[in-house]
């Protein structure tokens, strides 16, 4: 029987109201770059919802070069949630990586049985950007 594929689970109007700016999305629709600052702070997301992948990014200010840098190879969803009555961003159950093609040399990234233990990555947008992570804790 044939594996049916799954795509990331996200609402990219969901993203459009938590962000407060529209995306930049590619000419093929497969990849959306959100762009936010705050207090000198430049928080880039990306996510690739075909491949199950996002991207946060750090900048200070105009520089070219991030300050962080990391990729979420997404078992779970995006979704827009509370935490002490704001809005955050709940990336659930997700592998963080330093690179878009760590799969290349780490094999199946999403495999659970592979790479047991998951995160949960928050992101906050208030006066200042936050970004925390938490162990995921679900079943295998």
């Amino acid at each position: 029987m044939e594996e049916e594929f799954a795509q990331l689970v996200w609402d990219e109007n969901d993203f459009v109201g938590f962000f407060e700016v529209l995306p930049i999305v590619d000419e093929y629709e497969t990849e959306h770059t959100f762009d936010v600052s705050r207090n000198g702070i430049r928080l880039v997301v990306q996510v690739w919802q075909l491949e199950r992948v996002a991207r946060l990014a750090l900048y200070q200010g105009d520089q070219e070069e991030a300050l962080i840098d990391f990729y979420l190879f997404v078992r779970g969803a995006l979704n827009i949630s509370t935490q002490d009555s704001r809005p955050v961003l709940e990336i659930n159950n997700c592998i963080v990586s330093p690179s878009r093609f760590s799969y290349f040399d780490m094999g199946d990234m999403l495999d659970e049985e592979k790479f047991p233990i998951g995160q949960i990555v928050y992101v906050a947008l208030n006066e200042r950007i936050s970004i925390s992570l938490k162990e995921y804790v679900g079943t295998i």
